[in-house]
Order: structure tokens, then sequence, then C-alpha cells
């Protein structure tokens, strides 16, 4: 069976990501490295396919481990738990 991103089941879930690549390329998207279809025969409770293709992602950097607390304290833990 083929799996490929945009298939909306699995999408790439179970695949490797080579990260020496381009962030979020189809490329980086590598092998397989779990058998999806045994997973969910194994754990049908924990796998949902057919999920929302929409999402958005947020940037949080600091120039040393310092800067990064001091810039994003809150940020994230507010973000994250509301």
């Amino acid at each position: 069976m083929t799996r490929a991103a945009g298939d909306e089941k699995f999408d790439v879930v179970g695949y490797g990501y080579d990260v020496t690549n381009e962030y979020l390329h189809p490329l980086s998207v590598k092998g397989p490295v779990l058998n999806v279809e045994k997973y969910k025969q194994d754990h049908s409770g924990r796998l949902e396919s057919g999920t929302a293709s929409y999402g958005h992602d947020r940037m949080y950097y600091g120039y040393s481990s310092a800067d990064y607390y001091d810039r994003n304290k809150g940020n994230i833990y507010n973000e994250l738990w509301q």
C-alpha cells in the first residue's frame, strides 16, 4: 500500500523525516518507519484519519537560552493551555 502526503487518511504518519533537508518539503519525507495499518489494528482508538488539513505555526526564538526564556516566558504556556 502506498501512502502519500495529502491522501486525507494518514498523510505521512509513520514515515521518517530527514531533518537535514528543507523544512516541511515533501522530499524530506523518507521511507516508512512504522506499520500504520498494524498500529491502527492493534490500537484503533489512538489513530485518527481524515483530520483537518490546515494549521498554523509560531516561531519562538532567542539569541541565548536566557534571551529565549525572557522573550517567551508565558507565551508558550498560555498558547498550549488555553
